[in-house]
């Protein structure tokens, strides 16, 4: 419920803006992956998707404050290195993420964006192949990984028209993504590639 209490303001900022706002929707490639630590050897670009709603609230001429609603496949490809026995990882974990980005539009068609991101842990599995060739799929519990996430995301865009438009975003991940890890932080990195439409 504490993610509930951190969604509301922006709802109210949201709610006492409507008349300068506009809506859309966007979505998207994620290509992610996990730093490296804890037990992991090395780590590879994961493609996932990501999709949902913002909205553009105009602050000036140039400036727009652009809260958003994604679902975010995030994640990673591994090699886990426990026992040197070499498996290989897909781990896939799935947040709902509320970026809060502020637009500077230095031409009427292009911007640069950047602000935080928090994300909330939905789902975490993982699917991993052994040296045998075998493969097994597999939750995992959320009680070891913090269901809280936080990130800076720096971005730019274009819009092709008044509708239409295209969306390049990194998110860089501060939090571990573990609750009880001595060793190096494992943190989550995505790089979004998108479409958005303005509704109105």
């Amino acid at each position: 419920m504490k993610f509930s209490k951190l969604i509301i303001p922006i709802l109210v900022l949201a709610a006492g803006s409507v008349k300068s706002q506009k809506f859309g929707v966007k979505a998207g490639a994620n290509f992610s992956s996990l730093s490296k630590g804890f037990d992991y050897q090395d780590t590879k670009i994961l493609i996932g998707v990501h999709a949902g709603v913002f909205a553009n609230i105009a602050l000036s001429d140039q400036f727009n404050l652009k809260p958003e609603l994604l679902y975010n496949g995030l994640g990673s490809k591994v090699e886990y290195a426990q026992n040197q026995i070499g498996s290989e990882y897909t781990r896939r974990l799935d947040y709902i993420s509320i970026p809060l980005m502020l637009e500077y539009r230095f031409v009427p068609k292009a911007f640069l964006e950047a602000g935080p991101q928090l994300s909330y842990m939905i789902n975490a599995k993982e699917k991993y192949t052994l040296l045998n060739g075998s493969e097994t799929t597999a939750k995992i519990s959320k009680d070891f990984l913090n269901k809280l996430d936080f990130g800076i995301g720096i971005g730019a865009g274009y819009n092709f028209t008044d509708k239409i438009g295209v969306n390049v975003r990194y998110v860089a991940g501060v939090t571990d993504i573990y609750k009880y890890n001595d060793g190096d932080a494992v943190r989550n990195n995505n790089i979004q590639l998108g479409l958005t439409y303005l509704i109105n």
